[in-house]
């Protein structure tokens, strides 16, 4: 027979027999239970932030009692895919030691994005969450698409419309264009 777990959250209250409680950023376990029934740990992971554009990698450590390190699955969720697209998540490493490589989508940024990593054994998960901000980056303006104006004084420009140059002088108080005739 296991143990109970009765944790009161707000106005809810959470009862629970034999398993892992997940809770934002917090896990607790079921006191009472042998080591195999416990389920993997992941560890503790800060709020990132990263600039657009650019990746980061975010290191944690995962665990299990007695599940090979190898067998554990991870996986991950994004609350905001406009900004980090879940796919874009992917996880390196093995063993203990472990690493999410996390590339937000190309020219995007936001505050707040809650990303969500999860270690399974096949029978209980844990979790932890973290928020991801990606910053805007100012950029300097594209000069490829700007174009040299002609200059008030030149000559082809006027040419090619048939024209003569137009000269306007001013006095202060009038001004006389020449036609050059």
């Amino acid at each position: 027979m296991h143990p109970v777990l009765t944790r009161t959250v707000g106005l809810a209250v959470l009862a629970v027999v034999g398993a892992t409680v997940s809770c934002g950023k917090e896990r607790h376990a079921v006191e009472g239970l042998r080591p195999s029934q416990r389920g993997p740990t992941i560890s503790e992971i800060q709020d990132q932030e990263t600039t657009e554009d650019a990746s980061k990698t975010v290191a944690f450590t995962v665990g299990d009692p007695d599940t090979p390190l190898a067998q554990l699955r991870l996986s991950a969720l994004s609350s905001d895919p406009r900004v980090v697209p879940t796919n874009n998540i992917v996880f390196e490493g093995g063993g203990a030691e472990r690493k999410a490589l996390i590339q937000p989508a190309p020219h995007q940024y936001g505050e707040g994005t809650i990303i969500s990593i999860k270690v399974s054994d096949g029978l209980v998960e844990s979790n932890r969450s973290f928020r991801f901000n990606v910053w805007p980056v100012t950029k300097p303006p594209d000069m490829s698409v700007l174009h040299l104006l002609p200059s008030e004084s030149s000559e082809p420009a006027a040419a090619a419309n048939g024209s003569q140059p137009v000269r306007v002088q001013t006095n202060g108080t009038s001004a006389a264009a020449d036609s050059g005739r």
